[in-house]
């Protein structure tokens, strides 16, 4: 059965006392060296720390960085949750080299973005020791994870609330485990299908881009422009002629058109009337069209074809 051993902490930052009322909540053993007197910036005066987690051992020294590494040193592996600010931070630095000097392992998460996804397990175990997957608050915080979450709660055949609302469950820790990464056999194989369908493509581009290159060299333009310049002058020479005979026979088909309408304007012309011995008579500019128009000794403009004839009213009938 996979068990939390003991979480081992200084107490300095609230990461670090999360962990430690974290652990005393659930029972689970906690130890860690803190500085001389129990220090921390807000517990400046002894016991300090101390007299709020009596399970840690204050260093030889007051100097933090002698218990950033006595507890890198007696731990089994080390993790480290900050923001992204604090990512160079001296603390932060200091506790990465004192587990590589140890040779123990560490985790450094920096922010929430680097969760691709959470893995809940635990080995199986009585019934008891797996009533906090059955609560309803962590049932809730697991359903509410902006991030996938896979069950990997007790034996195969125990179901908790958290297999319930889980995006995924998993019969053992390890078989999620293998769930949540893609498998390298699976991945070469898709890597050497997609390989084969990119060649293939571009093989049949090519083939038939082959294709229409050839059809194109094969084009009488390009096995013979000579004839091919020569066939073409001589339909230009045939155009030019056909162009002119039709534009030669628009003209003439027009000419005979004005023709004809001019002729008609001529017929309905005044003047053409005149011209067979009718006259118009003027009073003055008005056009004298009955007879009550004029009245004796009114002069009169008569038009005629070739002129005008002055006169006066003597008489009316």
């Amino acid at each position: 059965m996979n068990k939390i051993a003991y979480i081992r902490a200084g107490g300095q930052t609230g990461v670090d006392r999360a962990a430690l009322d974290c652990a005393k909540k659930y029972s689970v053993p906690i130890i860690g060296w803190c500085p001389k007197g129990g220090w921390a910036e807000d517990y400046p005066v002894a016991p300090g720390l101390t007299g709020v987690y009596k399970e840690l051992k204050e260093t030889p020294l007051s100097d933090p960085a002698q218990r950033t590494c006595w507890n890198a040193r007696d731990s089994h592996a080390t993790l480290v949750i900050l923001p992204v600010s604090s990512q160079n931070s001296y603390g932060t630095i200091l506790t990465k080299e004192a587990a590589k000097s140890f040779n123990r392992p560490f985790l450094v998460v920096s922010k929430v973005d680097d969760i691709d996804t959470i893995i809940l397990g635990r080995g199986g175990g009585s019934a008891e020791d797996l009533d906090a997957f059955n609560s309803e608050k962590v049932a809730r915080t697991v359903f509410a994870s902006p991030f996938p979450v896979i069950s990997a709660v007790g034996h195969e055949t125990d179901i908790t609330i958290c297999d319930l609302v889980a995006d995924l469950r998993a019969p053992t820790p390890s078989a999620a485990a293998e769930l949540a990464v893609p498998d390298l056999t699976a991945v070469k194989l898709y890597s050497e299908n997609l390989s084969k369908k990119v060649s293939s493509y571009i093989e049949k581009t090519l083939e038939i881009a082959y294709t229409r290159l050839n059809a194109v060299k094969n084009l009488s333009l390009f096995k013979n422009p000579e004839a091919f310049v020569l066939k073409n002058e001589m339909y230009v020479d045939k155009l030019e002629e056909k162009i002119c005979f039709s534009f030669e026979y628009l003209l003439n088909l027009k000419d005979k058109q004005f023709t004809g309408l001019a002729l008609k304007i001529d017929a309905l012309s005044p003047l053409k009337c005149l011209s067979r011995g009718y006259s118009v008579v003027y009073k003055g500019d008005k056009t004298i069209t009955n007879i009550n128009d004029v009245d004796i000794g009114d002069e009169l403009k008569i038009r005629t074809n070739d002129g005008t004839i002055l006169c006066n009213v003597t008489n009316k009938e």
